[in-house]
Parts: structure tokens; sequence; C-alpha cells
């Protein structure tokens, strides 16, 4: 694996657009690109099956997977950072690597799916998506189709639900359950069946012609092993407690040895001080300003910083039964990492304003080409080169930097890991 300059990238968009829109043309007619949309946190063996399925079942000419960045969407620091999980994932087979922007990949199911669902449409390339599910594909439709009209009925039954005091979470679920006799708590209990069901809502919602296949896992998300397969969860719970020869039965080999490589793994609870200097220079009407903080969690997360020194204990005393696990970890990095809500809203509202690649394979170099000349918005390969656009995109860079210099601090080792800042973004080479 290695590490391209960025003239390179540039040499050679500009060389394939040179070769004219005749050659573009015939090839849009031959070739089918399919989307995946993955943390790859980290890529195991149940991740390449998913990718060979897509590919067999789509006949996709080429794959292209937007990849979370350092921080993943339910509220926690990547085990490894991005390029490093980008390795992964082109040596895997996985054509060309985008990232999801920060403020998209760490939200709810909801934005993360309709950002990344934004992001491979704006690129004018892509056919289809394709997720991982343990529901079958139909009855993921029709959830997803009371999800989205919310018929009169179905919005009186969550309201009830949430007057109650349960989590939305849980309201939705009882209001679905009056409305389909579908087994709903098992359909839209897993992690994978939700984001399904938002990923179908976000095509319909942008009027996107790209269409969806669902590959069928066979391991639980949660706490499931079976055979060579183990959940992402598991088998980050074996490489943080020191067993790696557990976790890595569960990886493909170039996994492994790109772990090995790694040098170190990052964790929420190694934030803990950084958090607690936060939380204390912060007044509580500042902290009702951040994104997703809301309904007294400001003072909440200040009366769990006085009682624990730890930032996993604090998350766990400042969680509510309103609000999942999930949800209050994403608001204390949200705190920490100073994400407000002016800047979110917008965010989220318009979608990704460009596409930052962060590899790709150099038999598909073709691609690139190809994005670069149908893209709907900027397509990069550093962000350095986004200076000079509107507001929301220099928010959106702002935020990456950001979250570059506060996930060093979450990395396990002393060193050179630790000392890594948002000078990385601007220098760190795409990957072929």
């Amino acid at each position: 694996m290695k590490e391209a300059n960025h003239s390179f990238f540039h040499h050679s968009v500009c060389a394939f657009r040179k070769e004219g829109s005749a050659r573009l043309k015939g090839m849009e007619s031959c070739m089918r690109v399919i989307g995946i949309i993955a943390e790859y946190n980290p890529f195991h063996n149940g991740h390449l099956y998913h990718l060979n399925e897509a590919r067999a079942i789509t006949g996709a000419s080429y794959v292209v997977a937007v990849l979370s960045g350092n921080f993943v969407q339910r509220g926690e620091p990547a085990i490894v950072d991005k390029i490093t999980r980008t390795k992964m994932a082109l040596a895997a087979g996985i054509d060309v690597v985008v990232e999801l922007p920060h403020m998209y990949a760490m939200s709810s199911a909801g934005y993360f799916a309709s950002g990344a669902v934004s992001l491979l449409d704006n690129l004018g390339v892509v056919d289809g998506i394709a997720f991982g599910t343990e529901a079958n594909l139909a009855d993921i439709e029709v959830v997803a189709k009371i999800l989205r009209d919310e018929p009169e009925s179905f919005k009186a039954t969550l309201k009830a639900g949430l007057d109650r005091g349960l989590s939305y979470p849980d309201a939705r679920a009882r209001a679905l359950i009056s409305e389909i006799s579908t087994n709903v708590p098992e359909l839209i209990k897993g992690p994978n069946n939700i984001l399904g069901i938002e990923y179908i809502n976000a095509i319909a919602r942008l009027g996107s012609k790209m269409s969806v296949t669902a590959i069928k896992r066979t391991v639980p998300h949660i706490g499931g092993r079976l055979g060579r397969f183990a959940s992402a969860s598991e088998i980050r719970k074996s490489l943080l407690s020191g067993n790696f020869e557990e976790g890595a039965a569960f990886m493909p080999d170039f996994t492994v040895e790109i772990l090995r490589q790694a040098g170190t793994y990052h964790r929420l609870n190694n934030l803990s001080d950084a958090f607690q200097y936060k939380i204390r220079s912060c007044s509580p009407s500042g902290l009702r300003e951040i994104a997703e903080v809301s309904e007294g969690l400001e003072n909440r997360f200040i009366s769990s910083s006085r009682e624990y020194a730890n930032l996993d204990d604090i998350i766990l005393h400042a969680k509510t039964k309103r609000y999942t696990l999930s949800k209050i970890k994403r608001c204390a990095l949200n705190i920490l990492l100073d994400v407000r809500r002016d800047d979110f809203v917008p965010a989220q509202k318009y979608g990704p304003a460009y596409a930052r690649v962060l590899g790709f394979r150099k038999e598909s170099q073709a691609l690139l080409g190809f994005i670069a000349e149908n893209s709907r918005i900027p397509f990069i390969s550093n962000l350095k080169h986004l200076s000079g656009f509107d507001t929301l995109t220099q928010k959106l860079i702002e935020t990456e930097l950001r979250t570059t210099d506060i996930y060093a601090l979450s990395a396990d080792k002393e060193g050179l890991s630790r000392l890594k800042n948002r000078r990385e973004e601007y220098k760190t080479p795409i990957v072929y």
C-alpha cells in the first residue's frame, strides 16, 4: 500500500479529462458503480463478505466507499485513524474511498444516512448502494414508507409514547407496531436495519435514481460470533482488552497486518482530561449552544463531571431513560469538539459541500476522472484545496481540523500518535 502525493492525484484526473468526453460517455454506458457506506472499525470478515456479495449481486464494475472519519456514528473515536482504515478498504478491493465529513459521520442515524447518501448521489456516477441488514428488504421498505409519510395515527401514537417518557426509539417502535403487523421490534432494533431504512428514505427525499441492494447479515451486530464472523463491536472489545489474536481470528490477513503496523488504538476514555477541561471552562448557556445538547442535558454533564473523573463514567451517569447511550456519547464529543447547533443544523439541511478522496486503487484510476467530470460538488484530495469556498464549507473544514486535533489525544500510547494535529489534514497523502 502506497501513499500518493496530491500532484499525482490531480495529474491523473487532468490526464483522464484530456482524453475527451467521448470516452467518458463510453465508460458510462458499460460500467456499474455501487456505493457502500461504512466505518470499517475495523474491517473484518463480515465486511469482506458484504463487499464480495455486493459485487456479485449487482455486477458492479467499481465500488466506491463513503468512510466515516476519525470519529464514528455511535459517538466514539474510531479504533484506528481514517487513513489506516482506508488502507484496509483498498486492500479488500474497494476502488475509491471518499470521506464522510464529521458533522454527518457522528450524527444520529437519519443525518448520518442523509449525509452519506447525498455524498454518493452528488458524485454523479453511483448507480446504487448496497447495505447489510438482518431483515428482508421488503419489510424495511414498508417501515421506511411509514416513517417517510408519517400518517396521523403514527404521529399520535409516537407523541403519546414520548409524553410518557419513552426514549424516541422505543416510542417510534410502539407507533410502528400500531401501524403494521411485521415483527417491528426485531426489525428496527438492529443498527443496520435502522440505517437501511434511513438510506431508503434519504434516496427518496433526494429524488435520487440510485437503487438499493440489501445483503443479509449472518451475525448479530452486538455480541455476535459465528464461525469466522464476528461483529465489529466484539472485535474491538478483544483488541482493546489486549486479546489481539482473539480479534484477529475474525479479520482478513491484510487487516491484521495493517493493525499491527498502526502501533496504537484510540478510545473514548482517553479524552477524559480534555473533556473535564472543556466542561469546566464553559457556562451552562454555552453548553446549550452545542449540537444535540437539549432538555437539561448540559446540567447532567456538569453534575456528572463533578462526581466522576473518567469520561466513560460521566457519560453513564449523564444518561437518561429518554436518550440512547450513543446519543449521550455524541453530545459529550460535540461539547469537546465544540460542534455548535448553529453550524450543525445548516450542515444537515444542505448535505456535504465537497467530496474528499482518501484513497484509490491504481487500476481504478480512470474512475477518479469519471467522478471529477460528473461530480456536482468539489472533488478534492486535500482540504487546502477548498480555500475561498462558502461559509458552510469553511465551517465543515474547521470542524474536520478540530476533530483531527482532538482525535490524536484519544490514542493509547504516548509519542508521535498524540502529537499529530490538524496539519495532517493538509499534508497526509492520499493512499493508492
